[in-house]
């Protein structure tokens, strides 16, 4: 059961999330990200619960040092959110032309769970354009999108990922990519292609939120005003998380949780400093995290 539960996304048991990357004018990149599930249970004492109550941030240690953190959940050893400290920041988004019968066929190809892959690639692999190309051409079970960050100046991307090997289809958008040369310095990912007609409105209302901003004001306190702004964060958000590879800084705010000033404030954050975010006893007592 554990195992099938790491293969939730390929089994076809999932929702909406956005995700935006965003370069301030020397490009560092800012990633913010909504999860958006619902998992609702019963506990013996007949208490009710929901996935924020299963949630923690995991950090991940070698040889005495922070080598990345990820926000999860009870039972997922997987990663479907995480930064690698002086490395890279990814997010897996839902896209709904995911079929689990089609996935399992995949499976039997050879395809690969996203989220085992992607902590494993997360632990070997240090750097933002390694891990892009790499993401963009493993053998992946399910369609799904990749957002991805890097510590380097103006790394940020999206990949439309097919089911399979790279771009299969011929409607699926090429990868986005931050780029000071061509003036990109904002991209916005939902649960759509980019080139299609959007499925919902949080997408082109985002997008229109950001054509009113600047770059220059571009910071982390402005990426969490934009990503959980109305336009994305939905009643179904389980967390959000704000995180900036080059300067370690990450922030994860459960659903019913108002935003401490600090997340605003970097500067008061010792750098890579493991945040304690839970909306519950439970949770916080079940971070994964040695102080």
């Amino acid at each position: 059961q554990i195992l099938l539960f790491n293969a939730v996304y390929e089994l076809q048991f999932t929702h909406d999330c956005s995700g935006i990357l965003a370069a301030d004018l020397a490009g560092t990149v800012i990633h913010g990200r909504n999860l958006d599930f619902k998992f609702l249970y019963k506990m013996p004492d007949g208490s009710d619960h929901d996935w924020p109550d299963l949630a923690f941030n995991a950090i991940f240690w070698r040889q005495g040092k922070q080598l990345l953190m990820s926000p999860s959940f009870a039972l997922f050893n997987g990663i479907h959110t995480g930064m690698r400290f002086d490395g890279w920041s990814f997010e897996q988004n839902t896209r709904f032309t995911n079929d689990h019968k089609l996935n399992l066929e995949e499976l039997k190809r050879g395809g690969r769970l996203f989220g085992w892959t992607v902590r494993h690639y997360m632990q070997t692999i240090p750097d933002y354009k390694t891990a892009l190309e790499k993401m963009s051409h493993s053998h992946w079970a399910a369609p799904q999108y990749f957002i991805m960050a890097g510590a380097g100046p103006f790394e940020g991307a999206v990949i439309a990922q097919d089911r399979g090997t790279g771009k299969s289809l011929v409607d699926t958008p090429d990868i986005q990519h931050i780029s000071k040369e061509a003036g990109v310095w904002n991209i916005v990912q939902t649960n759509d292609d980019s080139n299609k007609k959007a499925d919902d409105a949080r997408r082109p209302l985002a997008q229109m939120m950001l054509r009113r901003q600047h770059q220059e004001d571009v910071s982390t306190s402005f990426m969490w005003q934009d990503i959980v702004a109305p336009e994305l964060r939905t009643p179904m958000t389980v967390f959000t998380w704000v995180a900036v590879p080059k300067t370690h800084y990450w922030f994860t705010a459960l659903r019913n949780e108002s935003i401490p000033a600090d997340a605003f404030q970097p500067a008061q954050l010792q750098q890579g400093r493991a945040k304690v975010v839970g909306a519950t006893k439970w949770a916080r007592q079940a971070l994964l995290q040695t102080e």
